[in-house]
């Protein structure tokens, strides 16, 4: 399945990987995707981690994908968006909890128009969305916007 953005896809680990190559935008969804993006993308503008946030069992297994993520030297400088999707589905981790499970409590740059500009800090946020009732990720993607070049 294709459209006009050169969309491919890959299947890992049970999930999707979207690659936007006309936009030089990577959303990362599974577990292989770091490797892969090395030997794809020479620069990468911004990285957008979805989270289930129903499926807290897998919290830790997230936690620990996102942190390899952002130790990484080649994204030092990259913005990076989580989202925390289904939050249309009855006992899904609230923000505040999401945040403390991947261990990004005080760690964020804020949402609304920050400028980190001048200063070293890569931005950084947490939005919480439902894919399927096509809310929440508009904020999310907004605020990002504003760290593309």
């Amino acid at each position: 399945m294709s459209n006009n953005f050169g969309e491919k896809y890959c299947r890992s680990a049970g999930s999707n990987t979207k690659f936007i190559t006309d936009y030089r935008f990577t959303e990362i969804s599974c577990p292989f995707v770091l490797i892969i993006m090395k030997f794809l993308f020479m620069k990468v503008d911004a990285v957008v981690y979805l989270v289930d946030a129903y499926d807290k069992e897998r919290f830790a297994e997230s936690k620990k994908e996102l942190d390899a993520l952002l130790s990484d030297e080649a994204l030092a400088n990259v913005p990076f968006l989580v989202l925390g999707n289904k939050i249309d589905i009855p006992y899904a981790a609230s923000e505040d909890e999401l945040r403390y499970h991947l261990g990004l409590t005080n760690f964020t740059t804020g949402k609304g128009k920050v400028s980190l500009a001048d200063s070293n800090v890569r931005p950084l946020e947490v939005f919480m969305c439902s894919i399927v009732r096509k809310m929440g990720y508009g904020d999310g993607f907004k605020w990002l916007s504003q760290y593309i070049k």
